[in-house]
Formats: structure tokens, C-alpha cells, sequence
């Protein structure tokens, strides 16, 4: 329906990368590049698609490449930091996510959840709890406050929530807040009302239909 557009082969690509088609992944990405080489999140995706198969060596290329023109940009530090984790990099990964934290980085497609989420892993795995949900107490202060009075869009929090979860459980194993945060979230989820995602291409299908 609208075979210039960028986005739309971008879709099309990660569709039947999810479904294992890895041979139309690539022809998806390709004609995605070629609408629009300059676009850093494409030519990142292919990195993330080289690491997923392994391919340590290309998946360093491809990122290289999009960093050219898209370092610092969400996406691409985002996948960057997946692959300082894939080669066992997690202090550069967690690095990484801090100062992207610590930045007035967008949160474009969840990367500050990654980052957030980057950051407590690595400092959980050194012991250190309370510096593991910085970034956490910041935005979800509510997490940690008594009386706990979670917000009424508490499942848009799910992944943090879990994390805040899992690191005070491990924290303090008496703590009674992490099944509130948890028995809270399930509710939450239950009630919860969301429309499906379609993903980063939701704008040109609309368009297209």
C-alpha cells in the first residue's frame, strides 16, 4: 500500500522476524535502508538482528554504522547497551544506561525502561540495592512510600514495578512491600483496558488504512 515508506518495510520486516522468517527479515530491512539510509534506528535493528543470530563481529558493524549518525538518539544507545550485555560488558553496559538516565534522553519506544532496568541488574549483582532503584524512586516514588496508594495507571508500570519488586525482595526478604507491589500490579493487569501495540510502524498502518 505504500511501498516508499520506510517505516512500513521496517514493520514488515520486524512482523516476520517475530514469526522466525529470517530470509524476509532481511529484505525488510533492506528496503527500509534504502527508503532511508540515514535513519539510525533501522540500521541499528540490523545489528540487534546480527547479535540475535550470534554474530558478535556484525552486530559491532551495523551499531558502529548507526552510531555514525545516531549516537546518544535512544534506539541505537539502547541496543548498544544489549550488546555490552551480550559480551558480558555489564559495568560498560551499566554505565552506559546511567549517564542515558542521567540525560534529558527521550524515552522513545521504552529505551529508559531498558536503561532502568540495565542499571538495577548490574547493581543488584554487586549487592548494592539502594543505588539499583535510583532512577526507580525518581519516577515511581509511590513504590516506596507508606500508606502504599499505587496510581490508577500502575500497568503501564508493569516492568518496573516487577523490577522494584525483585530488588527489595532481595534487599530485605521480610519486606511485605513487595507483594503489595506485585498482588497491586496483577489487579492492575486484570483490569486493565489497553489497546493492542502494533509497534513503531502503528502511524503508517493507520495511514494505509
Amino acid at each position: 500500500l505504500a511501498p516508499e515508506s520506510p517505516i512500513g518495510w521496517y514493520g514488515w520486516a520486524l512482523a516476520h522476524q517475530s514469526q522466525g522468517d529470517l530470509a524476509r527479515t532481511v529484505v525488510g530491512y533492506r528496503k527500509a535502508i534504502e527508503q532511508d539510509p540515514g535513519d539510525h534506528e533501522m540500521v541499528s535493528a540490523v545489528g540487534s538482528l546480527w547479535l540475535d543470530l550470534g554474530d558478535l563481529e556484525r552486530a559491532d558493524e551495523w551499531l558502529t554504522r548507526a552510531e555514525v549518525t545516531g549516537a546518544g538518539e535512544p534506539v541505537t544507545t539502547w541496543r548498544r547497551v544489549d550488546y555490552l550485555n551480550s559480551v558480558e560488558r555489564m559495568d560498560l553496559a551499566a554505565d552506559l544506561a546511567r549517564r542515558s538516565l542521567e540525560s534529558d534522553m527521550e524515552d522513545r519506544f521504552g529505551a529508559l525502561f531498558f536503561m532502568r532496568t540495565t542499571w538495577a541488574a548490574w547493581n543488584l549483582s554487586q549487592g548494592r540495592h539502594e543505588e539499583a532503584l535510583r532512577f526507580h524512586r525518581e519516577i515511581l516514588p509511590w513504590a516506596f512510600e507508606t500508606p502504599f496508594d499505587p496510581p490508577g495507571d500502575l500497568a503501564r508500570w508493569n516492568g518496573d514495578v516487577v523490577t522494584i519488586a525483585t530488588v527489595l525482595r532481595r534487599a530485605d526478604p521480610l519486606s511485605t512491600r513487595p507483594d503489595e507491589l506485585l498482588d497491586a500490579l496483577e489487579r492492575a493487569l486484570e483490569d486493565s483496558r489497553l489497546p493492542p501495540s502494533w509497534g513503531p510502524w502503528s502511524d503508517a498502518l493507520t495511514q494505509a488504512m
